[in-house]
């Protein structure tokens, strides 16, 4: 399900690839299907690796290199900067808290752990398997949801840093070209090379490839290139020295902070998710939105988790077969120029393609609000203009 997490990291992280040259073997026209998907990954106990992010934007690049250690039953995390911006910077989750140290400030913050769960695994199980199935038809144009993801990690804290390697789910269009490259290597593994192109010009996400690991079928290289207005976004995720199923040091996933470090509470809260409107209320300090949605759709699920200096409140509406995600965060301004312009609550606001959904997005004296809904659904606009600046 997208979910408006996901549209704002679209909006405004915002990642991107592009690679030079490749050598291509022939192709490969053999595609596993998704039990087999599914049960390779779902094999997977263990990942260590080193990330290395090389994002470009208008020409100036940033490299940052991250090492990466995974337990998959347990939920316990591990992400710590060795090479780049906030060099030291730490994330780390056990069976009691994320903890979050940041060596410029010598802070060590604690969140209370979020919920486990298999969505990570099961969308990368989704674009993966949707990829596949397309080739495997010779079917290379759809209108599916296919998106960008790297390996499965936690989602973003929303701290200032990327250290915490926030999952890149970001489909690429209404229409996508989906294009069988060849052949190649990923850190000395076989991989498959996908190329993926938008036919839709709204589109934020105009191309992406994939290189997935033949053996575990997981990205091991992504590659998405974005266009804001005139800006454009180039971001490469590779995955090297990858281990699988290997054994982890023992106190890994415990984070020793030097003696003067100062430990403080978690930014503006915990994440805590509710099946309740009215424990959601109860949970924030922030007015929380209360959309009118058309007949058949009703609340399902809210989201509370930091997000920079504020909040960010997530909040689904399921219908029969779709959903419609509202979401509010708080200390965030988005300036859009993609899109069709419209106007919300006498704000200006921008209509974008987000995969096979619509999103609407404004700001409203520093807050920014989005509604996600299905294309071909009811009107999104009817739900933004309900909710206005509240």
């Amino acid at each position: 399900m997208l979910t408006a997490r996901h549209v704002l990291l679209a909006l405004v992280v915002l990642g991107g690839v592009t690679l030079a040259g490749c050598s291509f073997t022939s192709q490969d026209t053999t595609y596993p299907d998704e039990p087999q998907v599914r049960d390779q990954l779902a094999s997977i106990e263990t990942l260590e690796a080193e990330v290395v992010t090389e994002t470009t934007v208008d020409g100036n690049e940033t490299t940052v290199r991250t090492h990466l250690v995974r337990e998959f039953d347990t939920g316990h995390y591990r992400s710590s900067v060795i090479d780049g911006p906030a060099e030291g910077m730490t994330v780390v989750m056990n069976e009691s808290a994320m903890q979050f140290y940041d060596p410029s400030s010598n802070t060590l913050q604690y969140i209370d752990r979020p919920a486990i769960n298999a969505t990570a695994i099961n969308r990368t199980v989704d674009t993966v398997s949707t990829i596949y199935n397309r080739l495997d038809d010779g079917d290379t144009n759809t209108d599916g949801q296919i998106g960008i993801s790297p390996a499965p990690t936690v989602p973003s804290t929303g701290t200032g840093s990327n250290a915490g390697q926030p999952s890149m789910i970001l489909p690429v269009g209404d229409n996508v070209t989906v294009t069988n490259a060849g052949m190649d290597t990923v850190d000395g593994r076989e991989v498959r090379v996908v190329d993926l192109d938008s036919t839709d010009e709204k589109s934020l996400i105009q191309n992406a490839t994939y290189y997935i690991d033949t053996e575990w079928h997981l990205p091991l290289q992504s590659t998405v290139a974005v266009e804001v207005g005139n800006q454009t976004t180039v971001t490469t995720s590779t995955y090297t020295n990858v281990t699988i199923n290997g054994a982890i040091d023992a106190g890994t996933f415990e984070f020793q902070a030097p003696p003067t470090t100062t430990v403080v509470d978690g930014p503006n809260g915990s994440f805590q998710q509710f099946d309740e409107r009215a424990s959601l209320v109860e949970a924030t300090d922030e007015t929380v939105p209360d959309p009118s949605v058309p007949t058949g759709y009703e609340f399902e699920s809210a989201e509370v988790y930091p997000a920079a200096s504020g909040q960010s409140l997530t909040i689904v509406y399921a219908g029969t077969s779709d959903s419609i995600t509202v979401t509010k965060r708080t200390e965030s301004d988005v300036n859009l120029t993609n899109g069709e312009q419209i106007e919300i609550a006498g704000e200006p606001a921008r209509r974008v393609s987000v995969g096979p959904n619509d999103a609407i997005v404004w700001t409203c004296a520093g807050t920014t609000y989005s509604v996600v809904g299905p294309t071909d659904g009811p009107s999104i606009a009817d739900v933004a203009a309900s909710m206005g600046c509240n």
